[in-house]
């Protein structure tokens, strides 16, 4: 289960990356009718992964605590 925790971390930051490169395009003026649009994208997707790694932090928390 820690190997899929990496592997699901791996994802979110490849993600924060993408969104971040939306976020500095539409900033910079490229891309001025997306800017709200990626804002809200950013904000889901961090809404997102805030729960998925805590749920994903509570079981490994459960399953280390079944191996003591």
């Amino acid at each position: 289960d820690y190997l899929l925790l990496l592997a699901f971390a791996r994802e979110a930051a490849e993600e924060c990356q993408r969104l971040g490169a939306i976020a500095s395009s539409a900033a910079h003026g490229e891309d001025d009718g997306h800017c709200a649009e990626a804002s809200q994208s950013i904000d889901g997707a961090l809404a997102g992964l805030a729960t998925d790694l805590d749920q994903r932090r509570q079981s490994c928390t459960a399953q280390f605590g079944q191996l003591q």
